[in-house]
């Protein structure tokens, strides 16, 4: 698709062009970048709350300028979270250290719907973005948000869970109030990153980590529509983030973004089906690889590298976030390994 940048600045950038497929080196950001992996986070992480850094525009920007101070990186990813836009629609959510999020007031029931309303002020998030396009303004930014169904499971089980049993219930015993109040998530979704895409992020990629847990025939009915639904209202370069993609591949060339990025179920320079698909590919050196010595990561990149020459447009990536403990000095040996690799296709 054109480009079409949320400001006047004219810059080159491989991430940019590799979404029309005429980028000269591969391009390379990787996802949780910003955050837990750096001890610079971590300082600030020891002085603030993670609710606090999400709602302090100063300290958000910060933390997402923070990496391309280390590595030529090229993009940077909006420091926020998928539960960012629930806080705004009435949920009361802590950030418990060692749990993940707590939702206090969790969605139980289809007349628990009716508590929900419009997100209201998020003019926090307005301001983070703004303040990282001055701070680094040749560095596309990517925005996000979670799908509707991923941010469902944490609003409906209330925190991290491992059977997902009150999401499937409802959904099998309540369909039409699941796809009322999906159909509600989709709508604050796309708004929410219309306002993104206002404030002047270049590109926005929608994170489903939970869509690959249900049926195939259940994530065309509950998921697909409403991820269909969001890349199709919101005009900018775009990409999907499925966790568990392999299963799903046939359904999410479907789903309408530019670009599909895989996790490491899927081998794409083998998988039949990817190949035949016409999206753009992100991704997928398994984030374990990290923990490799030198030669064998160089190994795993360069041989990632040659199955993607197959695909008109591909961005490097990983099948998932950073890890904490992610040495520092590996992460800067796999940028400088993606950009010295020759992309004369």
């Amino acid at each position: 698709m054109m480009i079409q940048k949320s400001s006047p600045a004219d810059f080159p950038s491989s991430f940019l062009q590799s979404f029309e497929g005429n980028n000269t080196s591969v391009p390379i950001w990787l996802m949780r970048q910003a955050g837990r992996y750096l001890p610079e986070y971590r300082a600030l992480k020891k002085k603030y709350s993670f609710l606090k850094m999400l709602k302090t525009p100063e300290i958000a920007a910060e933390i997402t300028c923070q990496p391309l101070q280390r590595f030529p990186l090229d993009a940077a990813i909006l420091f926020q979270d998928i539960l960012t836009l629930p806080l705004a629609m009435g949920f009361k959510i802590d950030f418990v250290s060692g749990t993940g999020p707590v939702v206090r007031n969790p969605l139980r029931d289809g007349d628990a719907i009716k508590k929900m309303h419009k997100f209201d002020d998020l003019s926090h998030v307005t301001k983070t973005i703004q303040l990282i396009r001055n701070q680094i303004p040749k560095t596309p930014l990517v925005g996000f948000a979670g799908s509707p169904f991923t941010t469902l499971v944490y609003l409906i089980e209330g925190g991290p869970t491992k059977n997902f049993s009150r999401v499937f219930r409802w959904m099998v015993e309540s369909p039409k109030s699941f796809h009322q109040v999906s159909d509600l998530l989709a709508h604050e979704t796309i708004r929410y990153l219309n306002l993104q895409k206002d404030a002047g992020i270049h590109v926005f990629q929608l994170f489903d980590t939970w869509g690959g847990v249900v049926s195939p025939q259940l994530y065309s009915e509950f998921v697909l529509p409403y991820v269909q639904k969001i890349f199709k209202a919101v005009k900018l370069p775009s990409i999907y983030f499925l966790k568990n993609s392999a299963p799903f591949l046939s359904r999410i060339k479907q789903c309408g973004a530019d670009f599909l990025s895989l996790c490491h179920s899927v081998d794409i320079g083998s998988d039949a089906i990817l190949r035949k698909i016409k999206l753009g590919v992100q991704g997928n050196l398994w984030n374990v690889a990290l923990f490799s010595d030198e030669k064998t990561l160089g190994h795993e990149i360069d041989t990632l590298l040659q199955k993607a020459k197959r695909y008109p447009r591909y961005i490097f990536n990983l099948s998932h976030g950073l890890l904490p403990d992610t040495p520092l000095e590996r992460v800067a040996f796999l940028v400088n390994r993606v950009h010295a690799f020759p992309w004369n296709k």
